[in-house]
């Protein structure tokens, strides 16, 4: 699918307004839209106002979650590897070379999977085999810690605003994590299967998805408590993600490959989007208007204007795209 001509008129005013994202350096033009492709082991670098792979570079084997520095200017790959060959690695890029940098390697800690960097600069890595948050430091490039949640395939975490508290979605328990500063755990019970998880910007809540039962829970943070659940939201719902705006949270539906887009408040969902097969991966500028969501099974991301509620153009990033990321623009 091509970009409409209404997208295309508004290319130059998408490139302006994802810049917001990152707040880049004097002479920054925009920030680069990074994809990871499980089946490719790459690492593609998008210009998102034209949708153009401008480069692409090797990463480890079955990377699937990234994040980046404050500065955009790193960006740290987790490469989960396969049943027979788990991954226990992180790629190190630097963004604006279009480059690895070098490698971290996590020593006994296997599958590598949901990754944040803390305003601390550390990075927060589940692993899976471990049943383990990891924290990291990239300077040395050592595991300065391994906290244990016990729990079955502990997949995705988040952080909350300021740092205090990680959550951490354990997909065969059942169970949500929230992890303090000091390691001390709170096991909240969910759903069946959750996985996609994020925090309201505001911090009061965390929504988590259950792929397993197709339902939603709502954690309030101050309680560590479940609060809602919304049963049937959709088949497989895999990723969560709210707008920086906190007016809407997109829910992506691996199955009935869709996107929802619902309604913190009133937890209604407001409308289905259709997608392309097997949608995971969201991303969202920072003006709220626009989403980027990885359909794996199609090897596409669509373009979303969150406005009209409608896909506006796709592009391939390379093999079963999933983790994104915003990433600075490239140097000199």
């Amino acid at each position: 699918m091509r970009p409409s001509p209404k997208f295309r008129a508004l290319l130059p005013a998408l490139a302006s307004l994802v810049g917001l994202s990152l707040a880049p350096a004097a002479g920054d033009a925009r920030p680069q839209l990074l994809v990871l492709n499980k089946s490719g082991d790459t690492l593609a670098f998008v210009n998102p106002a034209t949708m153009k792979v401008e480069s692409t570079i090797g990463t480890g084997h079955a990377p699937h979650e990234i994040a980046v520095s404050a500065d955009g200017a790193t960006a740290y790959v987790a490469n989960y590897g396969t049943p027979d060959a788990p991954g226990s690695t992180l790629t190190v890029v630097d963004v604006r070379k279009r480059a690895v940098s070098r490698t971290l390697d996590l020593g006994p800690y296997k599958r590598p999977h949901g990754i944040k960097v803390g305003g601390d600069g550390k990075i927060r890595v589940t692993s899976e085999e471990s049943k383990a948050l990891l924290l990291v430091d990239p300077s040395t490039g050592r595991v300065e810690r391994a906290i244990e949640t016990g729990q079955l395939k502990t997949h995705m975490v988040v952080l909350t605003p300021d740092g205090a508290r990680s959550f951490t979605a354990n997909v065969e328990s059942g169970t949500v994590s929230a992890i303090e500063r000091d390691g001390k755990i709170t096991q909240i019970p969910v759903g069946k299967g959750p996985e996609g998880i994020d925090v309201r910007p505001d911090g009061k809540e965390v929504w988590v998805a259950h792929r397993g039962d197709g339902g939603l829970s709502i954690i309030d943070v101050s309680t560590l408590k479940v609060t809602r659940t919304i049963d049937g939201i959709c088949r497989q719902p895999i990723r969560v993600r709210f707008t920086p705006d906190g007016r809407s949270a997109l829910v992506s539906c691996f199955e009935s490959n869709e996107v929802l887009d619902v309604d913190p408040s009133s937890r209604e969902i407001r409308r289905r989007i259709p997608m392309g097969k097997a949608p995971i991966g969201i991303l969202i500028t920072a003006d709220s208007r626009t989403a980027f969501v990885a359909n794996t099974a199609a090897d596409t991301v669509s373009v979303l204007d969150l406005a009209e509620g409608k896909m506006t153009g796709t592009f391939s990033p390379g093999r079963e795209p999933d983790g994104m990321a915003w990433g600075a623009s490239q140097g000199d």
